[in-house]
């Protein structure tokens, strides 16, 4: 098993200002080593009000967007095209991109978001969430 430094963990954070800060700082290291070709991986485990598929996601890249870059995911077994947004006012949002015309399927705010330096194994029947929060060092 390899090892996973959790970089960013949603229920750390007492509210939304220092939630998003710390999202944008994350974000910004993440493209910054990806563009000087690091060789680094990441990985996001994540869940919203209807939506927890227990499944651990890769960072795939950063998009350019105004006021905030987003974080750009994949499914590391399911598949899957995702974007994490981070938002001043409230959660971050996930948005999920339809697979055959890559339009926005759907976006809701993360009821839980973590972000890991390092990809690793788990057991799915144990769910990622958990699994996360158990073995890691939040």
């Amino acid at each position: 098993m390899s090892q996973a430094e959790p970089l960013y963990v949603q229920e750390e954070y007492s509210n939304f200002e220092d939630a998003h800060r710390n999202l944008i700082d994350v974000i910004s290291g993440i493209k910054t080593n990806i563009e000087n070709n690091s060789g680094r991986s990441y990985s996001v485990a994540w869940a919203t009000e209807t939506r927890n598929h227990g499944s651990e996601y890769e960072v795939v890249g950063v998009k350019e967007r105004t006021p905030d870059d987003t974080l750009q995911i994949e499914g590391a077994s399911r598949g899957g095209k995702y974007d994490i947004i981070p938002h001043y006012e409230e959660p971050p949002r996930i948005r999920y991109h339809h697979p055959s015309f890559g339009d926005i399927k759907w976006e809701e705010e993360a009821a839980e978001l973590i972000i890991m330096a390092g990809m690793f194994e788990y057991d799915p029947e144990e769910g990622f969430l958990d699994w996360a929060k158990e073995r890691l060092p939040l």
